[in-house]
């Protein structure tokens, strides 16, 4: 019988090119994902924009129709390079909102960017009608369709290992067969199992995949407590953010020092 280490060597370099058709599938599953984009444009863009309303910058509701997409996905993540590589279009839109700089987020890739454009074009979610003061339903920042198609990926992997492995050993069969090599009966399953435990690379390999899997569970848990559909910090003091963060410029840590030091 050959040994479990070649075996699981042979099996990664499938399961190699599967990882990577695997990773391209998610990115156009997540694509124009509106619940990520609501969470992207509640983080990175309420200090300056609203959806219906002017603030710092124009009110963002119709930006699709206004502009196409290809330059949308240039202007947001850097719209500072945009204006100095003479894009008649950014140059004017600068020159329309006072010559403000927008914030550059280089962190925002292409997938983001969609997302965000998707959240506007969606718009705010409507609250389902119900008894007043019902508990609303939780959001997750990250959206279920992210999670079902991780999930279903993983799954499809496993069913595609187990298929390739035991396609494999048929054709071992056959071919010690026609060289007339006497064939190793099969090893019982208990026997099997003991056996994979037993070797090192594939208990390293069974504990990382745990790790990762319970630590990224534990981590959206985390990350999901208390927040809900129309959450908003409480503000003791009523006044325009549009003047105190916007105009005046004052560090919003002054009166919300709790998102220094919270999640």
């Amino acid at each position: 019988m050959r040994d479990i280490s070649m075996i699981l060597k042979n099996v990664w370099k499938s399961l190699f090119l599967f990882s990577a058709i695997s990773v391209i599938a998610v990115s156009t599953v997540n694509a124009q994902d509106a619940a990520a984009g609501r969470t992207l444009f509640k983080a990175k863009c309420t200090s300056c924009h609203a959806l219906d309303a002017k603030m710092i910058g124009p009110a963002l509701t119709g930006v699709s129709d206004r502009h196409p997409e290809d330059f949308l996905l240039k202007w947001i993540p850097n719209s500072g390079a945009l204006i100095a590589s003479g894009d008649p279009a950014a140059v004017k839109l600068f020159n329309e909102n006072g010559k403000i700089a927008m914030t550059a987020f280089p962190e925002l890739d292409e997938a983001k960017v969609k997302d965000i454009l998707a959240y506007i074009k969606e718009g705010e979610p409507k609250p389902k009608a119900g008894a007043e003061g019902a508990a609303a339903p939780k959001d997750d920042t990250t959206s279920g369709l992210s999670i079902a198609g991780i999930v279903a990926i993983v799954l499809v992997a496993i069913v595609i290992l187990v298929i390739l492995g035991r396609a494999s050993k048929l054709l071992e069969r056959l071919i010690l067969q026609k060289q007339g090599i006497e064939i190793e009966e099969d090893v019982p399953l208990k026997v099997g199992v003991r056996k994979m435990f037993k070797n090192k690379k594939f208990v390293m390999f069974f504990i990382l995949c745990l790790i990762i899997a319970l630590g990224s569970w534990g981590w959206m848990g985390m990350w999901n407590t208390g927040v809900h559909t129309g959450y908003q910090p409480v503000q003791p003091i009523k006044f325009s953010h549009e003047l105190h963060a916007g105009i005046n410029q004052i560090d919003c840590q002054y009166c919300h020092s709790g998102a220094f030091k919270s999640k």
